[in-house]
C-alpha cells in the first residue's frame, strides 16, 4: 500500500485529522485502548483484533511524524543557521509516556487507584522511563493484590537490571505460586548479582514438571 494511503487509513483507524501532530495522535490511541486493551475485554477476539489495529496505526503514524519533524528541523538549522551565541538551554521537560502522563500522574495512579487495570497501565508506563524512583515504585509494587501487576512488576525489574529488587524478588519466591516463581527467576537472571546468581543456584531443582507446565502463556501479559 502506498504511504499516503496507509497514512490515510491510519489516522481513520485513530479518529485523527491530516494535521494532527504527535500529541494528538497519542491522545487518540490513550483513548482507544482504553475500551480496547485485551486486559479489559478478555476472551473478546473483535476487542483483540481492535487493539491490534489501533496499536499498529498508532505505531505507524508515530514514526512518520517524527521522521517528518526531524526533517524539518534538519531545513530549518541549514536555511535560518546564523553565526551567533548560543542562548542558554532551557531546562527538560519531564519524560512521558506514550500514554502523555508524567511520571509524578503515573506513580499517582500506581499506588492509588483502586482499578487494577489503570495500576497495570501505569505500572508499564513506569518501567519505560526507568530511574531510581521509577524502579522503587515497581518494587513497591510486589505487593499489590492484583496478580497481573505483580507479574508485570517482576518482568520489568528483570527489564531494567534493576541490581536493588534482587532481596525483594528474592522474599517475593518464597510465597509465590510455582508459575510466579519461574518468572521471577527469569528476572534474577537479567538481574545477575552475585545474591541473585547464589539463589538461582539453589533453586535450580525446581520440579520438572512444574517448570514444564509454567510456560509463557500460562501467566503472559498483554
Amino acid at each position: 500500500m502506498p504511504a499516503p494511503e496507509k497514512a490515510e487509513r491510519c489516522r481513520a483507524i485513530l479518529g485523527v485529522p491530516e494535521n494532527a501532530d504527535l500529541d494528538m495522535i497519542k491522545k487518540a490511541f490513550r483513548r482507544k485502548v482504553l475500551t480496547l486493551h485485551p486486559d479489559v475485554n478478555p476472551g473478546d477476539a473483535i476487542a483483540a483484533e481492535a487493539f491490534k489495529k489501533v496499536t499498529a496505526a498508532y505505531e505507524y503514524l508515530k514514526s512518520i511524524t517524527k521522521t517528518e519533524k526531524k526533517s524539518s528541523g534538519r531545513e530549518t538549522s541549514i536555511t535560518k543557521a546564523t553565526p551567533q551565541t548560543y542562548a542558554p538551554a532551557e531546562p527538560v521537560a519531564p519524560r512521558k509516556t506514550d500514554f502523555d502522563l508524567s511520571a509524578e500522574e503515573l506513580l499517582i495512579r500506581l499506588n492509588h487507584s483502586e482499578n487494577p487495570h489503570v495500576r497495570l497501565y501505569a505500572l508499564k508506563a513506569i518501567s519505560e522511563m526507568g530511574g531510581k524512583e521509577c524502579v522503587w515504585a515497581i518494587i513497591n509494587s510486589l505487593g499489590d493484590p492484583d496478580r497481573a501487576v505483580v507479574a508485570a512488576g517482576v518482568d520489568a525489574l528483570g527489564g531494567l537490571r534493576a541490581k536493588i529488587a534482587t532481596m525483594p524478588l528474592v522474599s517475593l519466591h518464597r510465597e509465590a505460586d510455582p508459575e510466579l516463581k519461574i518468572r521471577i527467576e527469569a528476572a534474577l537472571s537479567e538481574i545477575n548479582t552475585p545474591m541473585a546468581a547464589a539463589f538461582l543456584e539453589k533453586t535450580a531443582r525446581t520440579a520438572p514438571e512444574i517448570r514444564k507446565n509454567a510456560t509463557k502463556e500460562n501467566f503472559e501479559i498483554a
